[in-house]
């Protein structure tokens, strides 16, 4: 399936049209600056989800979820290869399982050393608020104020519908062309 099909751009610009509500940049960006002289404002910089992320020195990147995750499952992943060390093997099965571990262990350094960074957003969408959930399921910074939810936009210059985040949502969704429930 190309996800950039002439077809598919068709689909996901319904999709935006539909779902992604309203530039609001620059209201979101006066409100956390005047946030903390008023104590009534919508929301402040504490409300800011995604906002930082994680990067290795090999460009991978991760939410501070998916960080730790990783680092949980290589760990756990690492304990039992090393509980089979503590039994007899074949020379070959250990040479292999030493390597693994050597392997592991280089990913958990990796993990371990990847640097926080912040995402810079250059726009300000008003999303429907199941949409939001995707994204920050995704990794996107979002804001949640109880009526609205705001997506900031990493990307700026490019039509929304060629965003990949925007083609990984339709794809989950199965609207895309040839997909179960693709739109028409």
């Amino acid at each position: 399936m190309e996800a950039n099909s002439i077809k598919n751009q068709e689909i996901k610009r319904e999709f935006v049209k539909v779902n992604v509500i309203a530039n609001v940049t620059q209201i979101v960006e006066y409100i956390p600056k005047t946030s903390a002289d008023h104590d009534e404002a919508p929301f402040s910089y504490d409300d800011l989800e995604n906002l930082y992320y994680y990067e290795d020195s090999e460009g991978n990147t991760y939410s501070k979820n998916e960080k730790e995750c990783l680092q949980e499952e290589v760990e756990s992943e690492l304990d039992a290869l090393e509980n089979q060390l503590e039994e007899p093997l074949e020379e070959q099965l250990r040479t292999a399982i030493e390597s693994k571990i050597f392997g592991l262990r280089q990913r958990i350094e990796l993990l371990e050393e990847a640097e926080e960074r912040s995402s810079e957003v250059y726009e300000w969408w008003i999303v429907e608020n199941w949409l939001g959930e995707k994204l920050k399921a995704h990794g996107e910074t979002i804001i949640q104020n109880g009526m609205h939810t705001y997506w900031g936009r990493c990307t700026t210059g490019q039509a929304i519908l060629l965003d990949s985040v925007i083609t990984i949502v339709c794809e989950e969704l199965e609207i895309l062309e040839g997909q179960k429930y693709a739109w028409k």
